[in-house]
Order: C-alpha cells, then structure tokens, then sequence
C-alpha cells in the first residue's frame, strides 16, 4: 500500500467515482524492495505506472523512503531517548513497524522485527513479529497496553496501511488514548495530516482527532488524524 495509485479509503473510492471525470493521470506502482527487506532495511521499488483518476485530495501520496541523512538518524535517537526515558513499570508496549521504531527497540536493547510489530514488557521482549492472534492473547493477559506506531512517509497513515495486524478488535481494545504516535519533524512537515483507515468506520472516528505526536527530546506537535 505505497503507491500513491490508492484511494484514502473506501469513501474516498466512492466519492472519486460519483464525481468522476474524464481526466486520468499516471501514478506511480510502488511496492516493497525485497533485497532490502532481506537485509532489514525498509525501501520502496518503482515497478510501473497507472492511470488514475486526476484527484489532488482523493489519493493518498506516495511512500516516502527512510531518510538516513544523519541528522535525521540524531532526531530518531533523540526520539528513542525521550520515549525510554518516560517508560512506565508494568506496562506493555506494542511497537509498530518501521525505522523510528526500530531505533526505540534498539537503545532498549531488545531485537526488532522491521515490518512487523513486536511487544515489550519491563524491558524484556514478550512478544516478535505478532499477528492479531498474538497480540490479542497479550492485550488480555496485561492490564496495561500501550501502542507506539509511526506514521508511513508521504501518506501519513499510522493504521489501515502497512501494519493491518492493528484489527478493529485489536484497537477497540486498546483505545485512542493509548496510543502514542512518533515521527521525525521532517516527516510530520510534509503531511497534511494523519490518515486512518481499518475498515471499520466507528474505530477510524474513534482514532479521528488531534493527536500529539513526539517529534524529538521532548519536543512535541500537535497534528490532525483523518478517515
């Protein structure tokens, strides 16, 4: 789901075809560079291109790859450093995809699971590359859950895209106010907003809203989640 040939949603789908127009453009067919993935680094492949209906709001953006300047790598340590900083005893924390979050992992000391999404408990990992399943049977054995997800390059998505193992039920569970959102200034500036989209129409509401989002060593921002 990195190429900016998606709609933002079903609706969004719906609404392209309702209004829909004689203007095509081409986009990008974008998908995961299995060399790199084998190699645990997360980088998208042009494959092709194709013709979209023209919309400017209607389609989400294309995935971004991972900025490895070096500064960008300072302010995922910064992040990573905050973050450990403000853990708390007793709690689960679900770490989702991506580099950001493999930073948190790696100055706690514990192996992380690129794209997949894995669970730390008093610095111990209780938890490797889960699906619904798993993470279910942990939401229920521990009686504090939080979420840590990153947004996706270029289209802003935290769920519905990219880390579909975050179900409904799985969020339902969880609840908006635990879960904690980090990203780069660089990334969070070229966003309109964060985007969600799980299928299922009441848990996307539910997430919609302004979220904080821990942008650096406590630096903070305020941004939109849209459905």
């Amino acid at each position: 789901m990195f190429s900016p040939v998606f709609a933002l949603s079903p609706y969004a789908a719906a609404e392209m075809i309702n209004s829909f127009e004689d203007r095509f453009i081409e986009k990008e067919v974008l998908d995961i560079n299995e060399d790199a993935f084998r190699e645990n680094r997360l980088a998208a492949e042009l494959y092709g291109y194709l013709k979209v209906p023209k919309s400017t709001t209607l389609l989400q953006g294309k995935k971004e790859s991972s900025n490895v300047t070096q500064s960008e790598k300072h302010v995922k340590e910064e992040i990573a450093d905050y973050f450990i900083e403000n853990l708390e005893k007793d709690t689960l924390y679900i770490l989702g995809p991506g580099t950001t979050l493999k930073t948190i992992a790696r100055k706690m000391q514990i192996e992380k699971t690129l794209l997949g999404i894995d669970a730390v408990y008093n610095g111990r990992l209780v938890g490797k590359d889960l699906n619904e399943k798993g993470l279910l049977a942990l939401i229920k054995k521990f009686n504090r859950v939080q979420i840590i997800v990153t947004p996706i390059g270029g289209n802003g998505f935290i769920f519905g895209r990219g880390s579909t193992q975050f179900t409904p039920e799985v969020l339902r569970l969880i609840g908006s106010e635990n879960i904690i959102v980090v990203a780069t200034e660089n990334k969070i500036s070229k966003l309109e907003s964060l985007r969600v989209d799980t299928g299922n129409i009441e848990i996307d509401k539910s997430l919609s809203g302004f979220k904080k989002v821990i942008t650096g060593y406590k630096k903070e921002t305020i941004i939109e989640v849209k459905c």
